[in-house]
């Protein structure tokens, strides 16, 4: 297939894990366990509307399918911007792509393009707040609130959640400041137009885990940072990770079988697989009960 391309986005703010994408000249599929994948087609749109804006277009997705190798195909109405022959035509080819594409689970990060809180004292990344492509426009207006959770998470995290959300609100400089990263992890802060700036960092500068708090902080603000990577460990083992830092989450994810067998597939690395292989076997268990 032409132009066949296969890479993963993050899921931020909140984060819910890893997006893999496989991308076609046409089409593209979306699946954030492996298993399941959204077909969206592409659409040329007009922009705005005068004569001023005679000619200008916009690439756009639409939703249009779900497959899985399990259950197959199963189509919404086509829009009517559509042609029923070549959208079917798009379809098969990216199913074909899918399947070819599948054994090489998961793709490499491509969103190394990053909108980070900056530590009001320290001048380092604090949270992440939004990832892009490398050559993907900036947003006109960044979110500067850090979100820990989707809002229906459970009801015995709320509370906690809610305080680290406050205290990463207090810490962080008023302004995301967007940085692309390099090969080697270090990154330099660009502009709305993507130019380089002065401002640079570190690899070690960047929290492995998407968060962190400075040193100084209460027990209990540490405790509740800990027990917040504890719940978020399943997803968070699709991230890149030191082996040390996975051995600890996959220790934490122990607790959330059925969350570690659904995104499994996505783990780029396993620390213990004997531990895996248990947590999948009871996952089965408890769906069969």
């Amino acid at each position: 297939m032409n132009e066949l391309c296969c890479y993963a986005l993050r899921r931020i703010n909140p984060f819910l894990g890893v997006t893999q994408v496989v991308d076609t000249a046409a089409a593209r599929a979306l699946s954030v366990d492996g298993v399941n994948w959204e077909f969206q087609l592409q659409a040329v749109l007009p922009v705005g509307w005068g004569s001023l804006n005679r000619g200008r277009v916009a690439i756009s997705y639409c939703r249009y399918a779900v497959w899985s190798a399990a259950d197959g195909l199963t189509s919404s109405p086509l829009p009517p911007q559509f042609v029923r022959s070549e959208a079917d035509a798009a379809v098969a080819g990216l199913i074909e792509a899918v399947v070819a594409a599948m054994p090489r689970l998961p793709f490499a990060l491509a969103d190394r393009v990053e909108g980070w809180l900056i530590d009001v004292q320290n001048r380092k990344p604090l949270a992440l707040l939004g990832s892009r492509l490398v050559n993907a426009p900036l947003p006109e207006r960044s979110r500067r609130r850090w979100f820990a959770a989707l809002s229906d998470a459970p009801g015995e995290m709320s509370t906690d959640f809610a305080s680290l959300e406050t205290v990463v609100g207090k810490l962080a400089l008023a302004e995301v400041v967007w940085i692309k990263r390099a090969d080697d992890g270090s990154g330099h802060a660009i502009d709305s137009h993507g130019r380089p700036l002065a401002q640079g960092f570190d690899a070690t500068d960047f929290p492995e885990l998407l968060l962190e708090l400075p040193p100084g902080r209460t027990d209990e603000e540490i405790a509740r940072l800990e027990n917040y990577r504890a719940w978020l460990a399943p997803r968070l083992l699709m991230l890149p990770l030191l082996p040390a830092t996975r051995a600890r989450l996959e220790v934490a994810a122990a607790r959330q079988p059925t969350a570690v067998a659904h995104f499994f597939r996505l783990y780029p690395a396993v620390a213990d697989p004997a531990l895996l292989n248990a947590l999948r076997v009871q996952a089965q268990l408890i769906a069969c009960a």
